[in-house]
């Protein structure tokens, strides 16, 4: 008699299985609010660049910069015309009435720079490559949980520590160990519930992480509308996961 056999006599879905599920669905949420975070952490709001420092106008915030100065003292982005170095010698003003800070307006990755806002996105993503191969042999040579719980504290080391970070080139491997530990945790929680789940409930096993992470995507919209500066956000999302601690026990 065959393991699953064993499941199939015994019920297949019993109490076990059923605190098995509570114990690997709540994390999904947060490896959903950390895999679409960058949405609202990177996002650009309407930017001009000033040609000089303008003088002191009681901080504004609107949602037309480009209204509240005289024609010809800002523009969107440098001209590139006439050799121009493209350099912003008044510094960049950001329109703040949707976010207060975002990982753009902290380091300033807009007109030249744009490209590297999606290049950290794509270092977040090599991650999760990188983390699924790792991780996924390390799983199957040491146990599901252990890596899992690995996973799990990437993601609450890191996650707090890419919203303390004082640069971007640190904030951009920090998401990298990130992603690594969202991809230990996502494939390795999937597994282990469909493991220890009977063929009949197999399929709704398998769905029900997927609910949750699903339900990780719906919470994040009205966690970026209430926390508008990125560091907040991002803290936020990471610092619940220090509570799975508890999973060693």
């Amino acid at each position: 008699m065959n393991f699953e056999e064993i499941l199939s006599q015994i019920g297949g879905f019993g109490r076990f299985q059923k605190l098995l599920y509570v114990w690997i669905c709540l994390p999904q949420v947060f490896l959903a609010l950390n895999t679409l975070a960058s949405i609202f952490t990177g996002a650009t709001p309407p930017h001009i660049c000033l040609s000089a420092p303008p003088a002191r106008r009681g901080g504004p915030n609107s949602t037309s910069l480009l209204l509240l100065l005289p024609r010809g003292e800002a523009q969107a982005c440098p001209d590139r015309r006439n050799g121009s170095n493209h350099s912003c010698p008044g510094g960049w003003e950001y329109d703040t009435s949707v976010f207060s800070s975002t990982v753009v307006t902290e380091w300033d990755l807009v007109c030249d720079r744009a490209r590297i806002n999606s290049v950290v996105s794509s270092i977040y993503m090599a991650g999760l490559l990188v983390g699924a191969m790792g991780f996924g042999y390390l799983s199957d040579r040491y146990g599901r949980k252990p890596v899992m719980l690995i996973g799990l504290a990437f993601q609450a080391v890191f996650g707090v520590g890419a919203a303390l970070a004082t640069n971007l080139y640190v904030y951009a491997l920090l998401r990298f160990l990130v992603g690594s530990g969202v991809s230990a945790t996502l494939i390795n929680a999937f597994v282990l519930g469909t493991e220890w789940t009977g063929p009949k409930r197999r399929m709704l096993a398998g769905l029900t992480t997927d609910y949750c992470f699903g339900l990780g995507y719906v919470l994040l919209a009205p966690a970026a509308y209430l926390l508008r500066d990125w560091r907040h956000l991002q803290l936020a999302i990471s610092a619940p996961c220090f509570l799975f601690v508890s999973y060693l026990w």
